[in-house]
């Protein structure tokens, strides 16, 4: 059984997220505007992106995700913009 207080280990997606979060204030502009639009090539800057769009399961969200749950969960449109960029890199292979 999986326990929710216990940390998890930071993966390669987890680092690359955090340094796309902070270069592109993305949380900032989320809060200001309700979304944030990102290029497959700005996030390839950091890691490969079909990898960082990889999410089989919520146990797999890069932590960033998880801790900003919240802001997600009050914006449906910003979901429907992930999952909608998702679905265009998984498009462009």
């Amino acid at each position: 059984m999986s326990n929710k207080n216990t940390k998890k280990p930071k993966t390669k997606n987890d680092i690359a997220w955090e340094a796309l979060f902070e270069k592109y204030s993305i949380l900032e502009k989320i809060h200001e505007i309700g979304y944030f639009e990102i290029e497959s090539n700005s996030i390839n800057e950091f890691r490969e992106s079909r990898l960082m769009a990889k999410f089989d399961h919520y146990d797999t969200l890069p932590t960033i995700f998880e801790k900003n749950n919240e802001t997600a969960d009050r914006r449906s449109s910003t979901v429907r913009r992930w999952i909608e960029w998702i679905l265009s890199v998984i498009s462009d292979e």
